[in-house]
């Protein structure tokens, strides 16, 4: 086995991810939700993280950017309006 089929990175997850895409990117891919603590302007702060392969973590991208995708489909779906 390569480096890149065993060795473990993170991929922060972006803000605003809903739990739900979070929890089945989860399920679908070969990753795990992890927190990090990151430094930015000096300020420490934690954030969740996809852990896996490279390979695993291309994939959790891709499952990610297809189930956002498909929200913000249904988010900016025209709604209905009933008899007023």
């Amino acid at each position: 086995m390569s480096e890149r089929d065993t060795k473990k990175y993170d991929m922060i997850i972006p803000l605003g991810v809903p739990a739900d895409v979070i929890a089945e990117v989860e399920r679908r891919c070969d990753v795990k939700v992890v927190q990090r603590e990151i430094e930015r302007g000096g300020t420490k702060t934690t954030v969740l993280a996809f852990r896996g392969t490279k390979d695993a973590l291309e994939e959790a991208k891709k499952v990610m950017e297809e189930l956002i995708e498909r929200r913000v489909e249904e988010w900016t779906k025209p709604r209905r309006r009933g008899p007023s």
